[in-house]
């Protein structure tokens, strides 16, 4: 409940309106959005993970967030499932050591990226892929039905608070 009444207050005052005034609409994927003329104007997108919430806003171009408790995931189960071919390779190619984080920084960017694009995981997951190494740049390297994806949209992996992972991605042009 905070982080919504936070997503409001911030959304009011960059929209230079009262929180009241402020209606939302959901597409088809569930993704909340602004309703009426501000829906071109401002994007927005709210993560939350345990007692922690990170809120992008962006003028003109669609954001997505994600947050996550780094955790003790069945990560080679997860990345089985729901990986791309290219990033359980790279998964793999790591250190044991490394896997845990690459796994939980490489699944912030795809929540990110599919939030961005608001179709949730109905994207499918395995349908485009993200860097995996921690040690190498946040990228989007391929979307099957995007094929100029790397050059629209841009990726950067963050480091919100001790034990927390998140990613941000925004649109490199406008809607």
């Amino acid at each position: 409940m905070a982080a919504r009444g936070a997503l409001r207050a911030t959304l009011a005052r960059v929209a230079g309106v009262a929180p009241a005034a402020l209606r939302f609409r959901y597409g088809p994927a569930g993704k909340p959005d602004l309703d009426g003329p501000l829906s071109d104007a401002i994007s927005f997108s709210l993560a939350h993970s345990h007692d922690m919430a990170l809120l992008a806003v962006a003028g003109g171009a669609r954001v997505g967030v994600d947050l996550e408790l780094v955790g003790d995931a069945d990560h080679d189960v997860i990345a089985e499932r729901f990986f791309a071919p290219e990033e359980r390779r790279a998964l793999a190619a790591l250190p044991p050591d490394r896997r845990r984080d690459a796994f939980y920084r490489c699944w912030v960017c795809k929540e990110a990226f599919v939030k961005a694009r608001g179709e949730g995981l109905a994207l499918g997951a395995d349908r485009f892929a993200v860097s995996a190494d921690p040690a190498a740049p946040a990228a989007l390297l391929r979307v099957d039905d995007e094929p100029d994806a790397a050059g629209h949209w841009r990726l950067t992996a963050l480091s919100p608070a001790e034990g927390f992972v998140a990613a941000l991605c925004l649109e490199a042009r406008g809607r």
